[in-house]
């Protein structure tokens, strides 16, 4: 009796090819849509974390409470001031008290960027999609920076200091 094993056909295995566009361009296949999708995934990673709707409130609070809190308490000692001080007044500085503290909240954030998800253990699997820490650390900090920036209004000029920028 003679015993015969055969092997059971196997399906071809597919072959990735680039795109000859991209080949004679030097760039990856994929090299153009994977810097938009590591955004996108640490845009919603961001996103979804409750502690930066708490930090973006926090600096709002800090920026405008402080402000606020400060010149109520000037204005109410306003008649008791000398003409000196009347006279030496600079109202952008007071309104711009509380901009260190909201400063100090969105570098929490910054750290909250990071730390969030090495805390979860979510970093391993940003690492195993993305093994270029480089690339997953610009990332970040783009959208850190797009968030810090689109929160933030620009310099305002103190016609009183002489590099024209407040402070």
């Amino acid at each position: 009796m003679t015993v015969t094993i055969t092997q059971a056909p196997t399906a071809p295995t597919p072959q990735i090819m680039a795109d000859p566009s991209a080949v004679r361009r030097g760039t990856s296949a994929t090299a153009n849509g994977r810097i938009g999708r590591i955004l996108r995934s640490e845009w919603t990673k961001l996103r979804t974390v409750r502690s930066t709707y708490w930090t973006l409130v926090g600096a709002a609070v800090a920026m405008v409470g402080f402000a606020a809190i400060l010149c109520a308490v000037y204005v109410a000692q306003f008649d008791t001031l000398t003409v000196r001080d009347k006279a030496t007044f600079n109202p952008v500085s007071f309104s711009l008290f509380g901009a260190g503290f909201a400063q100090l909240a969105i570098g929490v954030l910054g750290v909250l960027t990071i730390s969030n998800e090495y805390a979860s253990g979510m970093i391993r699997t940003t690492l195993a999609a993305t093994p270029q820490r480089l690339v997953v650390l610009a990332a970040k900090a783009a959208v850190s920076l797009s968030l810090d920036r689109g929160i933030k209004k620009p310099p305002l000029r103190d016609p009183g200091s002489n590099s024209g920028l407040s402070g």
